[in-house]
């Protein structure tokens, strides 16, 4: 696993323009301060120009250290509780995804309007690859997934992949699953694919808890069962 992330979009009140606004932000914003700093002490300030109006946006890091993870992240409309593979357990993450919800229903003085909620795995593999020709061929070999072009471009060559899946879950979750070029954390061409369970319709902390375990459920049975054997024993 490259990172997990958990993300939380608020509905916004908006201006006579349609504009998103930021009302209660900055006075939200300083009570969560407040709330977070004893774990997670330093903060990283992310400056936008004041002109720009673009939400929901990340504009306070929360680290426990500089570059330790996992990472809190607030901004006008957005919550994100991001970690990575070095210190990741689900339960201790799942901990700290409530923990953090509970910080930021509690530095609002007005209830708060969840609009969507999101967990998302990123995993990458990096193997020195020469061409997206090479990636193709590792899809091919290590997921469950036939992926072959019956025509030619040329002299054109391949040079992005871009598989995506969506799935409908009985709760009405959207369940996205996708393949793709792209980095590894370590800067490297790499076959990165992305297992993201997206929900709409939860709104109470209560509603929150079932959901993650049951997004968690299905994004680690994503990764079971879209890769075959072989492949999965090197990531034991």
């Amino acid at each position: 696993m490259q990172e997990v992330i958990f993300e939380l979009f608020l509905n916004q009140s908006v201006d006579s323009n349609g504009n998103p606004r930021e009302d209660d932000f900055d006075l939200a914003q300083g009570v969560f301060h407040k709330l977070i700093s004893a774990d997670f002490s330093h903060r990283i300030i992310r400056n936008y120009p004041s002109d720009i109006k673009i939400f929901p946006r990340i504009k306070y890091q929360y680290w426990k250290k500089e570059n330790e993870w996992p990472v809190v992240q607030i901004g006008p409309g957005l919550l994100t509780v991001n970690d990575t593979e070095k210190n990741y357990e689900w339960d201790n993450y799942y901990d700290l995804i409530l923990s953090t919800i509970d910080k930021l229903l509690d530095s609002y003085s007005n209830q708060i309007n969840i609009n969507r909620i999101s967990l998302r795995y990123i995993d990458a593999v990096d193997l020195d690859f020469k061409s997206s020709n090479e990636k193709l061929e590792f899809i091919n070999q290590n997921f469950k997934i036939n992926l072959i072009n019956n025509f030619s471009l040329e002299p054109a060559k391949l040079s992005r992949i871009n598989i995506n899946q969506t799935y409908t879950l009985p709760d009405s979750s959207n369940v996205n699953f996708t393949i793709s070029d792209g980095k590894s954390k370590n800067n490297k061409s790499a076959v990165v694919w992305q297992s993201q369970v997206l929900n709409s319709n939860v709104k109470s902390t209560e509603d929150i808890k079932t959901w993650l375990n049951m997004a968690h459920s299905i994004t680690h049975d994503l990764f079971t069962k879209t890769i075959k054997d072989e492949f999965y024993e090197q990531f034991k």
